[in-house]
């Protein structure tokens, strides 16, 4: 299993958790069982919690910098090329095309 794969069923666990949650308290509420619906709220924060840190990456320390290094490195190798038979030039970067500054003749007024 990938780690994407695992961070969606762990989220998907605190997604199920939030609506047993939802379901115990509304119960709670209509039948006045405040034992029920302290529980059911505990429940709703405990899995929007989980919920929340499956899914964001950032707020696990050090995870985030290890993937943008390798996506970084993985796209300095995989610089797709302008190929289109529109262009007279030979195949060049598409990076190149976004970093050059285009060519502005003035104008005289």
């Amino acid at each position: 299993m990938k780690k994407s794969e695992r961070r969606v069923a762990i989220a998907l666990v605190g997604v199920a958790l939030w609506l047993s949650g939802l379901y115990t308290t509304i119960v709670g509420l209509l039948y006045d069982r405040p034992a029920e619906f302290r529980y059911g709220v505990l429940a709703i924060f405990f899995g929007v919690a989980i919920a929340v840190i499956a899914l964001n990456l950032i707020s696990i320390p050090g995870l985030s910098s290890k993937k943008s290094r390798s996506r970084d490195s993985e796209c300095a190798r995989k610089i797709p090329l302008c190929c289109s038979e529109e262009h007279s030039t030979p195949a060049v970067p598409v990076a190149a095309h976004r970093n050059s500054r285009p060519q502005i003749d003035a104008v005289p007024r």
